[in-house]
């Protein structure tokens, strides 16, 4: 199976042509945030739902962190669910070293911040470069934003 562009990116890029590794990485990027700013509706550990269920647009996001304490454990967990919904639902980065890490941010960063960096190899383009995503998560919102 090969990767194609999103939708939207079909509807709005320029010709097939003109894609390279650049542009399918700005593509990813703004695709993670989409994905990281959405909440799953159905929590995908300890629940008796169907992987097909859990895998479905339905349930499109990640755990919302607002309101939770930012301590190791709850980091640990949200750094394996993040990796978890990138897998299902973001193509275009390779399962194989796939990494996903979060921690803490360097001064000035509030006490609810923390990172969060995914770095992976972009499937589909002619280049096996790794590339490093990193954003910043608001414990206090739940919102995520490029770092």
């Amino acid at each position: 199976m090969t990767n194609q562009p999103t939708i939207i990116d079909r509807l709005t890029a320029a010709p097939a042509s003109s894609r390279d590794v650049a542009s399918v990485a700005e593509a990813v990027s703004r695709d993670l945030l989409l994905l990281l700013n959405s909440w799953e509706v159905l929590p995908t550990s300890d629940t008796p739902y169907s992987e097909a269920m859990q895998s479905s647009v339905l349930n499109y996001g990640v755990p919302n962190m607002s309101g939770r304490s930012a301590g190791p454990v709850n980091l640990q967990e949200y750094e394996k669910l993040v990796r978890d919904a990138v897998l299902r639902f973001e193509p275009r980065l390779k399962s194989e070293g796939l990494e996903v890490e979060v921690g803490p941010l360097p001064p000035p960063a509030g006490s609810a911040e923390f990172g969060l960096r995914i770095e992976g190899v972009l499937a589909g383009v002619d280049s096996s470069r790794r590339v490093t995503f990193r954003s910043r998560v608001s414990a206090t919102t739940g919102r995520v934003a490029l770092a």
